[in-house]
C-alpha cells in the first residue's frame, strides 16, 4: 500500500516497514494520560487516521505496539489492526507473571490469530524484575508461541534489560525508542557502553523509533553507534505514531530518520527499512489488505525474508 504523492521521497524510495505506530483513543480505559500530550498529537488514532497521514511513503506493513496495559487493551488493539490496509504484527500487553498469563496469551490469539506477534515489558528498577520476568516468559512459552518481548527501558535500566535478555535466548528482545537515548544528559557514554553491550547479545534487537520527542543532541551519532554495534540484521525502524505528530508529519519523521541512515548502502538500507521487520514480526494480511490493490511497488512480505535477524 503506498503512500500518496508521487515521490516515495520520505524514505529514499524504500518501502518501509512501520514497526512502531500506536492505535487509540483517549475514550479507552487507561489512556489519561494522553491529555498530558502536546496538543497537536491526536487523541484518536486508526489504521484510517494513518492512512491519511502516510504521504510520500511506500508502507509495506505496520507493527501496532500497545499503549495502555492489559488483555482487554491488547483485544481492543488487535480489533483494531484487524481493519489495517496494510499487513499488519500486534504487539500486546499482558502481565506475564500473572497465573493465568498462559490462559490471557490463548484467549488473545483466539481474538486476533496470527496477528499477534509480540508482549511488550516496561523495565524495571524493582530487585528482582530481572529473574521474575525471566521465569514468566519461559513458564508461558513465548518462544513456542512464536511471540517476541519489546521492552520499553530508560538508559539507566540498560543493565537490567542486558541480565533479562541474557537469561532469555530462547526469545528474540526488541529494545524500543534507541534503549532510551532521548532520557539522559548530553553525556551519553553509559548508554553507548549498556547498548554496546546488549548488542554482544545475539538474540537482541534495536528499534530506531522514538527519537524525535524528544531529540536528543548527538542523534546522528547514536544512530552510527546502533549500527555499528547491532549489525545491519538487528536493526529495524519505526515512526512512533501518532507521538512524532507533535514535531511534524509522517513524512518529516520518516525522512529525518532515513536522512540520519543515507551513509548506508542501499541494499543495507533496504534491510533495516523492510526486511528485517518481516522477518521479525511476519505480519498478516487482514480482510480488509486483501480487497484492496498495492499502489507502487509491491513485495511478498514471507520471502526471502524466511529467517529472523
Amino acid at each position: 500500500m503506498g503512500g500518496r504523492g508521487t515521490g516515495l521521497t520520505a524514505t529514499g524510495g524504500l518501502p518501509l516497514v512501520d514497526a512502531h505506530v500506536h492505535l487509540w483513543s483517549r475514550r479507552d480505559d487507561g489512556m489519561t494520560w494522553l491529555d498530558e500530550l502536546d496538543p497537536r498529537v491526536p487523541r484518536v488514532s486508526t489504521v484510517h487516521t494513518l492512512e491519511s497521514a502516510v504521504v510520500d511513503v511506500e508502507l509495506e506493513a505496520i507493527v501496532a505496539v500497545e499503549s495502555a496495559p492489559g488483555e482487554c487493551a491488547t483485544r481492543r488493539l488487535l480489533e483494531r489492526a484487524a481493519d489495517s490496509p496494510w499487513p499488519v504484527a500486534v504487539v500486546g500487553s499482558v502481565d506475564l507473571n500473572a497465573p493465568d498469563a498462559s490462559d490471557v496469551l490463548d484467549r488473545l490469539r483466539a481474538v486476533g490469530g496470527e496477528l499477534l506477534r509480540g508482549i511488550r515489558l516496561t523495565a524495571s528498577s524493582r530487585d528482582d524484575w530481572t529473574s521474575s520476568t525471566s521465569r514468566a516468559v519461559g513458564a508461558a512459552r513465548l518462544d513456542d508461541r512464536g511471540l517476541v518481548v519489546e521492552i520499553l527501558t530508560s538508559r539507566r535500566l540498560l543493565d537490567a534489560v542486558w541480565a533479562f535478555a541474557d537469561r532469555s535466548p530462547q526469545v528474540m528482545v526488541v529494545i524500543d525508542h534507541l534503549g532510551g537515548v532521548a532520557d539522559g544528559s548530553g553525556d551519553d557514554r553509559d548508554w553507548r557502553a549498556g547498548m554496546a553491550r546488549l548488542a554482544a547479545l545475539p538474540n537482541t534487537v534495536v528499534k530506531l523509533s522514538g527519537w524525535r520527542t524528544p531529540e536528543p543532541a548527538g542523534i546522528d551519532r547514536a544512530f552510527r553507534h546502533l549500527v555499528a554495534e547491532f549489525g545491519v540484521a538487528r536493526v529495524v525502524v519505526g515512526s512512533d505514531w501518532p507521538m512524532c505528530a507533535s514535531v511534524g508529519t509522517y513524512a518529516e519523521t520518516m525522512t529525518a530518520t532515513a536522512h540520519l541512515l543515507s551513509w548506508l548502502p542501499l541494499d543495507q538500507r533496504r534491510r533495516m527499512f523492510s526486511a528485517n521487520a518481516h522477518a521479525l514480526y511476519r505480519p498478516r494480511s487482514t480482510g480488509r489488505t486483501s480487497h484492496r490493490p498495492m499502489v507502487g511497488r509491491t513485495t511478498d512480505p514471507r520471502a526471502p525474508f524466511q529467517e529472523r535477524p
